[in-house]
């Protein structure tokens, strides 16, 4: 069966991660990606921060208020999941090297933004520092939704599934604060021409042809 290779200018496939604040509709606009890659013949993986590891467990239970940390504490073990999620076995670097195209909810961008709250940036940045020289996104697509839009979804998404909120989830407000952090992470983290930064008002199909054509323009294609 025919096999259509994506590679970034490192040689290896590409990693592609997808940022915005929650209820951004990035992971709707990820799933999408992936199937349309995997429509035209393209090895490609989806994946997610936390992940489902046992470090990422556990940072699931934090999020979900089952389990209180100091700050400090859960940035440490977001840092740690993220280089298991690299470098463990089967992780992004594996499958990178393998020819499969990685595509990501979240990753170092979403620690700088959101626990920006109760830790200095520097001090995230500084954890992050060394899975981002492991491994850093070859493309970062960020879906830029207003908050008050964000915060309606998440509200919507609850009363539909009767799932907790989590935190950093508490207002409009707060999903502001967050979307300024993520800007401050990626001038300071992330290359300008490897920050795509996209109008989460425009349709789900307008934003993945945005997507499909910029991952075109990047992405050198070969076939097996």
């Amino acid at each position: 069966m025919r096999a259509v290779r994506l590679r970034s200018e490192s040689g290896r496939a590409p990693f592609i991660v997808f940022e915005g604040i929650d209820g951004s509709g990035k992971s709707t606009l990820l799933v999408s990606i992936a199937e349309r890659l995997a429509a035209e013949s393209v090895p490609v993986s989806v994946t997610r921060e936390p992940t489902g590891g046992r470090v990422g467990r556990l940072l699931h239970s934090y999020l979900t208020r089952e389990y209180e940390a100091d700050p400090g504490v859960a940035a440490a073990l977001f840092a740690a999941d993220r280089i298991e999620h690299i470098t463990g076995e089967g992780g992004m670097l594996s499958m990178l090297g393998g020819g499969t195209t990685v595509l990501c909810d979240r990753y170092f961008l979403s620690s700088c933004a959101y626990q920006s709250k109760t830790l200095p940036m520097d001090y995230i940045i500084g954890l992050n520092s060394y899975p981002a020289s492991l491994l850093m996104p070859d493309l970062t697509v960020f879906v830029d939704t207003p908050p008050e839009v964000a915060f309606g979804r998440i509200g919507a998404r609850l009363l539909e599934t009767g799932e907790a909120r989590e935190r950093f989830e508490e207002s409009a407000g707060e999903l502001e604060r967050i979307r300024d952090a993520y800007f401050e992470a990626a001038e300071r983290m992330v290359p300008a021409s490897r920050f795509f930064v996209l109008d989460g008002s425009l349709t789900p199909d307008k934003l993945a042809d945005r997507v499909m054509a910029r991952i075109t323009a990047d992405f050198k294609v070969t076939e097996e």
